[in-house]
C-alpha cells in the first residue's frame, strides 16, 4: 500500500474527535471512517496501524478477522505528538504547500518529510 497524504490527514483529524479520557471501539470507528470517507476497511486499518506505529495515537489491535488480519480494539485518540503533527497541517494554507511539495519533489510521503515540510511552511506564513 503507499501512503497517501491526504488519507493520512483525514485519520488523523477524525481520531482527534475522539474525547478526551475516552475509547472508541475499534470496530465502529473503522466502520464510520470507511462510510464517511469512502476508505477501504483494510486500508483504513493498516493506516491506524502505521499511526500507531509512528506514536501518532493511541490504539490497540487485539482483535482477528476471518483472514487472520488485524482490527482495532479501541481507539484511544491522539498522542501529545499526534497532537503536534496535527496541529502543524491543520491549516489548509499550510497542507497545501505541503502536498505542492511532495507532487512537485516526486518525494514519497513519509510522516517526518510532512512534518519537516509543514514545520517550514509555517514559518513562512508566520
Amino acid at each position: 500500500m503507499k501512503l497517501e497524504a491526504d488519507k493520512l490527514r483525514t485519520v488523523l483529524l477524525e481520531v482527534e474527535t475522539i474525547l478526551p479520557n475516552t475509547t472508541e471501539d475499534g470496530r465502529n470507528f473503522v466502520e464510520d471512517i470507511t462510510n464517511k470517507h469512502g476508505f477501504d476497511r483494510n486500508e483504513l486499518i493498516e493506516y491506524l496501524l502505521i499511526l500507531r506505529e509512528a506514536n501518532l495515537i493511541r490504539a490497540t489491535f487485539n482483535s482477528m478477522d476471518q483472514i487472520g488480519g488485524k482490527l482495532p480494539g479501541s481507539i484511544g485518540g491522539l498522542t501529545y505528538n499526534g497532537h503536534e503533527f496535527i496541529n502543524k497541517v491543520r491549516d489548509n494554507r499550510v497542507w497545501d504547500k505541503v502536498k505542492n511539495f511532495l507532487n512537485s519533489t516526486g518525494t514519497g510521503v513519509s510522516i517526518e518529510v510532512i512534518k519537516n515540510v509543514a514545520t517550514k511552511a509555517l514559518e513562512s506564513i508566520i
